[in-house]
């Protein structure tokens, strides 16, 4: 190997000097393999920015290639371990013993996982709405007290 052959691909899996074609950075190609890392960046429960940076894109190149991947991300973890109990079954079925045991595992944790959240109390509350500004401020203002207080009618006083 010569001297700095290494091929089309620099350590790192980059191309270290792009061909240009015209103006401006080329325009980005879409991937399978590209669309994994993406998926699997969500899987693992990175943003949307370190998902991008992992591929060599902007957010906005991200969002507009892999509209897709983008729209599942926070279902990603959840579609992933199905796919692989699917695979898994399949595999089972067809009589790999290790696939059984394995998925055998598998469930077992889940419907520990499950117990154990009942049992705990662990389920979360479900998130109170939002109020707007104008409710906010409305809220804050019938909550005041002091100078500035609705006085007491007069048949009211103390």
């Amino acid at each position: 190997m010569a001297d700095g052959d290494f091929g089309e691909r620099d350590l790192l899996g980059g191309r270290p000097f792009a061909p240009r074609e015209g103006r401006g950075r080329p325009e980005h190609q879409a991937t399978i393999a590209k669309l994994n890392k993406v998926l699997m960046a969500f899987v693992a429960g990175y943003t949307l920015k370190q998902a991008a940076d992992s591929i060599g894109v902007s957010v906005p190149t991200l969002r507009k290639h892999y509209f897709s991947a983008v729209d599942v991300r926070d279902k990603a973890a959840l579609i992933f371990e199905v796919e692989r109990l699917v695979r898994l079954n399949e595999k089972a079925a067809a009589g790999n013993v290790s696939a059984e045991k394995e998925l055998g595992r598998l469930l077992e944790r889940a419907k520990i996982a499950q117990v154990s959240d009942q049992v705990s109390g662990s389920v979360r509350p479900p998130k109170p709405l939002k109020q707007g500004k104008k409710a906010a401020l409305q809220q804050a203002a019938d909550e005041m007290v002091g100078l500035y207080d609705t006085p007491p009618q007069p048949g009211q006083m103390h």
